[in-house]
Formats: C-alpha cells, sequence, structure tokens
C-alpha cells in the first residue's frame, strides 16, 4: 500500500489532507480515485489507514480507517554527517540509500577537501529532503529522517558530545577497527565521512580534541559515498544482532518449556 508522510496540521480528527504534490502522485502516477486506501504517516511512529474521499490533480482528503503502530525503525539512532562531495549524485545516493538501511539524521558539511563554494548549494537542501522522504516511504519507515547543513566542520565536532558514540572514518587509522569501537548497548552513534581525499590532518587531530574516536572501516580504501553506508550497515548489523541475541536467550529452551508445563 502506498505510503506517503504528512504533518500535524494536516490530519484534523479523522480527517486528513494530502499535500498537492502527493494529491498529483495518487492521481496521475498511481491512477487513485475516490475509494482508494493508502498509508499516512505522521512521523510518531504511528501508520494511519486512509480511504480517499476527494482527489483532483493538486488535491486529496480521506478518512482514517485504523492506526497501528509497525515496527520498522532500527533500535540505534544513527546520524550520518557527509561531508560535501564534488558530485552531488554521490550525497544523494547517499541520503537515499541511507535512508533506506534505517539512519535517523543526516548532516551535510564542508571541509577543506570538500567542494568548495558549499553555500550555493544550501538551496539543494529541499531537493535532498525530497529524495530522504521518497526513500523513507518507500522503505516503509514510519519515522521520517532529518536533513540539515550545510554546516562547517567545526559545528559537526561541537555536536559530538550529544551523542552516545561519536565516530570518525579515517583511512589512515591503523590500531582500531569499527568492531572494537562499538559497545553492544550504543543507542545513539554519530558517523562522521570525509570527501573524497580524506580529512586533513588539521582535521583529524580536530575531531580527537572533540572527542571523536576515529576507527578504520578495513584495508581497502573506500570512496565516500561507499564508506557512510558501509559503516551505517555495519553498525545496525553488529548492534541489531546483539540485541537479537540478548531477546533469544530470554526466551526459556524447549526442554524448559516441556518442564514448566509439565
Amino acid at each position: 500500500m502506498t505510503r506517503y508522510f504528512v504533518k500535524p496540521e494536516q490530519i484534523s480528527g479523522n480527517n486528513i489532507s494530502f499535500s498537492p504534490d502527493d494529491a498529483h502522485h495518487m492521481f496521475i502516477v498511481l491512477k487513485m480515485r475516490p475509494g482508494s486506501f493508502c498509508t499516512a504517516l505522521d512521523g510518531t511512529g504511528r501508520a494511519l489507514y486512509v480511504q480517499i474521499d476527494d482527489l483532483g490533480r493538486s488535491h486529496a482528503t480521506g478518512r482514517i480507517l485504523r492506526v497501528d503502530f509497525p515496527r520498522t525503525e532500527a533500535n540505534v539512532r544513527i546520524t550520518v554527517a557527509q561531508a560535501l562531495p564534488r558530485t552531488l549524485d554521490k550525497l544523494e545516493w547517499v541520503l537515499e540509500h541511507g535512508t533506506e538501511l534505517g539512519a535517523s539524521e543526516f548532516i551535510v558539511f564542508s571541509c577543506e577537501r570538500a567542494r568548495e563554494n558549499a553555500d550555493r548549494f544550501l538551496r539543494k537542501l529541499d531537493r535532498w529532503r525530497e529524495i530522504v522522504k521518497t526513500a523513507a516511504e518507500q522503505s516503509e519507515r514510519v519515522h521520517l529522517p532529518e536533513v540539515n547543513g550545510i554546516l562547517p566542520f567545526s559545528e559537526v565536532l561541537a555536536t559530538a558530545a550529544q551523542h552516545e558514540l561519536a565516530l570518525l572514518a579515517y583511512e589512515r587509522e591503523k590500531s582500531c577497527t569499527l568492531r572494537e569501537a562499538l559497545p553492544s548497548n550504543a543507542r545513539d552513534v554519530l558517523i562522521v565521512i570525509g570527501p573524497e581525499g580524506g580529512f586533513t590532518d588539521e582535521e583529524v587531530a580536530g575531531a580527537r580534541s572533540a572527542g571523536l574516536l576515529a576507527v578504520s572501516l578495513g584495508p581497502r580504501i573506500l570512496r565516500t559515498e561507499t564508506a557512510a553506508l558501509v559503516m551505517s550497515s555495519q553498525i545496525l548489523y553488529a548492534l541489531e544482532s546483539s540485541d537479537d541475541a540478548a531477546r533469544a536467550s530470554d526466551r526459556p529452551s524447549v526442554g524448559a518449556a516441556n518442564s514448566i508445563a509439565a
């Protein structure tokens, strides 16, 4: 069932209205008509199952029939801070596929080797947020990831203390791997990814001073857009797997269940 994120002001009691863009998608792309069904997501974790009552090229309204709370979000909050790459399609790749993986927030930042004239690209924020919205709807997320930027690197470092764990992907790090840096109970992780050419020595020193832990992602050098996705997926695999193992250990064995029943 097609899913659309909506804002709180679009909901009034059991009635809901959709944005003109979403109405156009329903009417023109999906050929939906009054009586069709869709799912609205209010960003709080709720999935609202809606029957469309009125639909045109630029307007759509409906009634909420049922409310569910799908468990599709990751159990760890990952904030991806991505340096502005030289080609913007690489950033869009990170935003789209990072959302599918489960990232909760994206920060786009500038640094010495990032694309120059970062202020020129502030107008792209709306496009980047739309990419994230579409990816979140497609991947059945119930929370819409934030997209913030374009920040100077110093401001990204200043946010490190707000996170339980802050990691800097650094290709020259030899003594600490991502696996070694991850505590099994981490629930809020900031990952900072540099641009093509990596961070300067001064930026790495500044990151360490700000409390970030430099980690290696392995013996091979990854592209900037690859590093963000590899790091996110490894963190989610490690931490969600540890939760699955903990839940499994809490379940009684078959023998125990039989003895209890007896």
